[in-house]
């Protein structure tokens, strides 16, 4: 078998992404799913093999409880919004 050069290579980055959800979950979740979009990002026109996240780091994060009335007066609804935003590091291998 002949030696061969590896054609992976690795790249290390990044990134800061903001997200809104009905819980902390549901931002969370969502923040984490908007990753490859931005993996795809960074390998422009190679091929995405892997994606790893190294490290997540919670920026910010703020609950608001905000109260809904229908017509203003009928049928008052406590309604949750969350936000988060993270710094993800992320291990991208790719061809």
């Amino acid at each position: 078998m002949a030696n061969t050069k590896s054609s992976l290579k690795k790249v290390e980055k990044a990134v800061e992404i903001e997200a809104y959800g009905k819980s902390r979950k549901d931002a969370i979740g969502t923040a984490l799913g908007k990753i490859r979009n931005e993996s795809y990002a960074a390998v422009g026109d190679g091929v995405l093999v892997d994606v790893h996240a190294v490290d997540v780091c919670i920026l910010e994060e703020e609950e608001k409880t905000k109260i809904q009335k229908l017509f203003g007066y009928f049928l008052p609804k406590e309604v949750q919004d969350y936000y988060v935003k993270l710094r993800v590091t992320l291990e991208i291998k790719y061809l």
